[in-house]
């Protein structure tokens, strides 16, 4: 694939406006040239995936670049979206790594649970009251806690509600 865009960049020339593929007629790549080049619903239909639209993929690619540690504003430039929170719509991290995300937070409370009793209170640990440790406010996370808007999720972890 990197020879064919390399070849593409070239013919392009310097416009960096100019297309890098174009259609059958040398103009813009449409989405029905593209479903019939592709053989799309013959795929899809095969596949038993008839619900699946390719703008899908978008969202699959975004979310496995993601993934893979690339930053969410590389993510902006490659999707080409105007802002951040357009790409941050097209994430969508699979359970596990809502879980893992859960168990490092669960880590760093039961840290600082225990930092918080060999050390003593500390005025801004939101793991003490009244400068006596409480060792209910560092839940075990799992991804029920993170529900909600607001942080409403973290409020009942705390209280012991979920």
């Amino acid at each position: 694939m990197r020879p064919l865009v390399a070849q593409r960049t070239l013919s392009a020339g310097p416009n960096p406006d100019a297309r890098l593929f174009t259609g059958p007629r040398g103009g813009r790549i449409s989405t029905a040239v593209l479903r019939d080049a592709t053989h799309w619903d013959d795929v899809v239909t095969k596949l038993g995936y008839e619900h699946l639209r390719r703008h899908d993929l978008r969202h699959t690619a975004l979310t496995w670049f993601a993934d893979a540690g690339v930053p969410v504003h590389v993510l902006r430039r490659i999707a080409g979206h105007g802002s951040l929170t357009t790409t941050q719509r097209y994430l969508h991290p699979d359970i596990r790594k809502i879980t893992a995300a859960g168990a490092a937070l669960s880590a760093h409370f039961n840290v600082a649970a225990r930092t918080t009793l060999t050390a003593g209170p500390h005025r801004h640990d939101p793991l003490t009251r009244s400068g006596t440790p409480d060792l209910r406010l560092a839940p075990t996370w799992s991804p029920k806690t993170i529900k909600g808007a607001g942080g409403g999720g973290l409020r009942r972890a705390r209280r012991g509600r979920i």
